[in-house]
């Protein structure tokens, strides 16, 4: 039987379509994605450490300027499904106070133990939470005091002094612009602050510098070099040692020196990396796999390993520490520059024992943990 071009055009036609159901729920997808109006991502918020806080308060402004009611000695505001309520004076909330309301005080804020704010809390004056309460988020414009136990599910921005204390939580950003004092067992995602220090806060701790090491090592090696069985006997194999360029070297292997180094350029560990106590880093350093600095060490440049870092006792660093693994802060550690912020951060947990004092930002993956106050970091019995 012939086929008319008719007939062909047609089953032409019908395989075309059936081919085409096999891809037309992925084409309507594709149209809608045409359709839509891609969402503005906001660069503040990786850019600024106060950035919730901030657009909190900017929030507010908008929508305590709506009309509202008077309720209970305050002015109530709605806004959709959503309870504003502003009290135009101090308040002190009875324990186990539980408030489904974004709260606005013009005055100071205070609440018992074991409350439940499940929304916001803007205050204007000074601010305590009582023990084992839980807010959702607080923006506060005095001190802000979280008492033992106490739950932030999101962030906490203060202009005062934020007091974090014994095993509190925060989940997020703690920002403040003056002062944060970490109690033992408190944890946090992320602090920032011109001072951030646990139990035992100095403030001239800042402007102290430690006596200067005796230097046996350096890297890169001086002229002339010490002998090789002197290097060796110090734990440095100079056959390991190969320059990568005018201003950075590459140690191949583990670096598990016996004296103190004194590094005078960047340098890459293929390896472990131990630097005894007194040493001093005035560059960068970069580890393969741990790191360890010895106590009442100097560093000046970055410290960065794939695996854990660990700071000894009395230990200063004053630009980044960034770790793969957990990142450890012995007793009395200082981390301050003079013109910057200084930055710690570990993708694991970072410990920070008792007596520490840094001047920026400590962030952590997974928690900042401050410890009981005669622990050190990784310690069973706090020695």
């Amino acid at each position: 039987m012939a086929v008319t071009g008719l007939q062909f055009l047609g089953f032409t036609v019908f395989v075309a379509v059936i081919i085409y159901l096999h891809f037309f729920l992925a084409h309507r997808e594709l149209r809608r994605l045409r359709e839509e109006q891609p969402l503005e991502i906001n660069w503040r918020y990786v850019r600024t450490e106060d950035f919730f806080g901030q657009s909190f308060r900017q929030k507010l402004q908008d929508w305590l300027q709506l009309p509202g009611e008077t309720e209970n000695g305050g002015r109530v505001i709605k806004k959709g499904n959503e309870r504003i309520v502003r009290v135009t004076s101090s308040v002190d909330f009875p324990p186990r106070t539980i408030l489904d309301d974004v709260l606005v005080v013009d005055g100071d804020f205070s609440c018992g133990a074991d409350g439940v704010f499940s929304r916001e809390i803007y205050v204007r004056g000074n601010c305590r939470v009582g023990a084992g309460s839980r807010v959702q988020a607080i923006a506060v414009d005095g001190n802000l005091t979280l008492e033992p136990f106490v739950t932030v599910v999101r962030w906490c921005d203060t202009n005062g002094i934020l007091d974090v204390g014994k095993g509190a939580t925060i989940k997020a950003r703690s920002v403040s612009r003056t002062r944060v004092q970490l109690a033992p067992d408190s944890k946090v995602v992320s602090v920032y602050a011109p001072e951030v220090a646990t139990n035992s806060y100095r403030k001239a701790a800042v402007r102290e510098s430690p006596p200067a090491p005796v230097i046996a090592i350096e890297i890169p090696l001086p002229s002339p070099p010490p002998s090789r069985e002197a290097l060796k006997g110090a734990g440095l194999d100079p056959g390991r040692l190969h320059r990568l360029s005018e201003d950075c070297w590459l140690h191949k292997g583990d670096l598990q020196l016996s004296a103190p180094l004194r590094l005078k350029t960047r340098l890459v560990v293929k390896g472990n990396c131990w630097c005894p106590a007194g040493s001093v880093l005035e560059e960068d350093l970069k580890a393969d796999g741990s790191l360890q600095i010895g106590e009442g060490s100097v560093c000046h440049g970055n410290l960065v390993a794939d695996g854990d870092i660990k700071m000894g006792r009395a230990s200063r660093f004053s630009h980044i520490i960034h770790a793969g693994g957990t990142l450890r802060l012995g007793s009395g550690v200082l981390g301050f520059h003079e013109s910057a912020m200084v930055v710690a951060y570990a993708v694991g947990h970072l410990f920070v024992a008792n007596g520490v004092t840094v001047k920026g930002k400590l962030a952590s993956g997974e928690r900042v943990v401050a410890l009981p106050a005669n622990g050190e970091p990784g310690s069973k019995t706090g020695r």
